[in-house]
């Protein structure tokens, strides 16, 4: 992979380093940190203690973490190299296995419902990636979580980065009739609840990461304006 790092965002000062390489970007994925992270700093929602917090969490060995973060004022932070895996959606044995059950038609979870109208086509998250396990095949972009969605500077600064991936990694994420659907996902370009619907839907099946917090539709208007 010849060009892993973004000109576009600051670098975290250690960049995490889990030994994952691989050769090649599939596509973006897109993340919501949660409403937890607020709890974390202190309730405050604009404010430097929120991203400093979600920073801290992410470069810390043994935890989770995404390739980029994105702050409630549009800054713009790299956590690791393109070609790392990062973990940020793995898929559990259990979470596997229900796949495969509902693959089969032996189970059919709450979640199953909207994903099917969403996913037109597929029967579950094995068929939008061939098999191959999430971390795999995406660079991941954590968005900061506001209460009202993200905000403004975070669509744009998401655009910016979402069209210097695209880019970068020569990526083609759509179809021809992509930009008259609603909702604006593909494969490539998704949230996080899109390949792990088991982990990422509340208890009455809703879909949360990155659910109401992004707007599909705008974020790739706004990235095509940067393309």
């Amino acid at each position: 992979m010849k060009t892993p790092w973004s000109p576009i965002c600051e670098r975290i000062g250690r960049p995490r380093d889990v030994r994952g390489q691989r050769a090649k970007v599939w596509g973006v994925l897109w993340h919501t940190t949660g409403r937890g992270i607020l709890v974390r700093s202190g309730g405050r929602i604009d404010s430097d203690a929120s991203l400093s917090k979600a920073l801290g969490y992410y470069a810390t060995p043994g935890n989770a973490f995404a390739h980029y973060l994105i702050g409630h004022g549009g800054e713009r932070v790299q956590i690791a190299s393109d070609a790392e895996m990062a973990w940020q959606a793995a898929w559990t044995d259990d979470e596997r296995n229900l796949y495969h059950r509902v693959h089969n038609g032996e189970a059919r979870p709450l979640w199953l419902a909207w994903w099917n109208r969403r996913w037109p086509g597929e029967c579950c998250p094995f068929g939008l990636l061939n098999g191959l396990p999430p971390n795999q095949v995406y660079v991941g972009v954590e968005t900061l979580w506001h209460p009202g969605g993200i905000t403004d500077a975070q669509y744009d600064s998401c655009a910016r980065l979402g069209a210097d991936l695209l880019t970068r990694h020569r990526l083609t994420v759509v179809p021809g009739d992509f930009d008259a659907c609603d909702d604006c996902r593909a494969p490539a370009w998704c949230g996080h609840e899109d390949v792990c619907p088991a982990t990422r839907t509340d208890r009455r099946g809703r879909p949360w990461d990155p659910g109401t917090q992004i707007d599909f539709a705008r974020l790739w208007r706004e990235t095509r304006g940067y393309l």
